[in-house]
C-alpha cells in the first residue's frame, strides 16, 4: 500500500529552505514528528472497521392481545427493524418464541415458534429477509390460543437469533438489547355460578328461628364452597398445564 501526503510550509519557510543542504536539526526534528503523526493517522484510519447494519424487534401496542375463547387464535404483532443497511445487499434473521417461568406456555397459550438452528432462514415461517432494495421494517404475529379458563394474564418471549451477514457487510449483526421483547396475553374469561331458586314457608322454629333463615343460611354456605371449589379447580388446571409431562 502507498502512503502519500502533503506537509504545508508557509512562503517564508519554502523560502529559508530553498538552496539549503541541509534541514536545522529543531526544525528537522519538528518534520519528522509531523510525519509520524500522519502515518498514525491514516493506520488508525485504515484499521478501525465500518460500523455495519444492524437489526432489533419492538413490541407494539398490538404486541398485547385479548385471549378470547376455545377456538379463537388472535395475533401479537411484533416489529422487526433494520438500521444502516448497505444498499444492494440482502439480510436475514430468524425469529423463534420462548416461555417465561410462571408465564404463558408454548402450545397451550401461544403457538410455538421454532426456528432451526442451521441452516439460519431454513424455514420460511420463522424468517425475516431485508433488501436488497426494500429495507422496511416487517411485522412477524405470534398467534394467541384462546381458552375459557379464568387466569391471570400471561407473558411470552420473541427472540431473534441467526443473523445472517451479507458478503457486502460482514459486521452486521443483532443490535446490543434489541434482540429479545415480550408479548402479553390478557385473560378474559370470569368464574360462573349458578345459584337456583328456592321457594319456603316460613314458619318459626321452637328456638324463633324461621326455616326461612335455616334456609338462607344453608344457600349462603353452600355458596361458599362453590366458590372454594371453583378457586381451587382453576388454580389446579392452571398448575397442571404449567407441570412438565412425565
Amino acid at each position: 500500500m502507498n502512503w502519500g501526503f502533503r506537509i504545508p510550509l508557509s512562503a517564508s519557510r519554502r523560502q529559508s529552505l530553498q538552496g539549503a543542504t541541509t534541514v536545522p536539526a529543531p526544525r528537522r526534528r519538528r518534520l519528522m514528528l509531523l510525519v509520524a503523526a500522519s502515518f498514525a493517522a491514516c493506520a488508525v484510519a485504515q484499521a478501525a472497521p465500518a460500523l455495519g447494519a444492524t437489526v432489533s424487534i419492538f413490541a407494539t401496542a398490538a404486541s398485547t392481545v385479548t385471549e378470547g375463547d376455545v377456538g379463537s387464535t388472535p395475533a401479537a404483532s411484533f416489529t422487526v427493524a433494520l438500521a444502516s443497511p448497505v444498499p444492494g445487499q440482502t439480510y436475514t434473521v430468524d425469529f423463534a418464541t420462548s416461555n417465561i417461568v410462571g408465564g404463558a406456555v408454548g402450545g397451550v397459550d401461544y403457538t410455538i415458534v421454532n426456528s432451526p438452528p442451521s441452516p439460519p432462514c431454513g424455514a420460511p415461517s420463522s424468517c425475516v429477509t431485508f433488501g436488497p432494495v426494500n429495507f422496511d421494517s416487517k411485522t412477524i404475529n405470534i398467534n394467541v390460543i384462546g381458552d375459557n379458563i379464568d387466569e391471570n394474564g400471561e407473558q411470552f418471549n420473541v427472540i431473534l437469533l441467526n443473523a445472517v451477514a451479507p458478503a457486502g457487510d460482514p459486521t452486521f449483526g443483532i443490535a446490543a438489547g434489541g434482540g429479545s421483547v415480550t408479548g402479553t396475553i390478557l385473560d378474559d374469561d370470569v368464574t360462573h355460578f349458578t345459584i337456583n331458586s328456592v321457594t319456603v314457608t316460613e314458619v318459626d322454629g321452637p328456638a324463633g328461628t324461621s326455616t326461612a333463615d335455616e334456609e338462607l343460611a344453608k344457600q349462603v354456605q353452600w355458596l361458599e364452597w362453590q366458590l372454594l371449589f371453583d378457586h381451587c379447580c382453576v388454580h389446579a388446571i392452571d398448575l397442571a398445564k404449567r407441570s412438565p409431562k412425565p
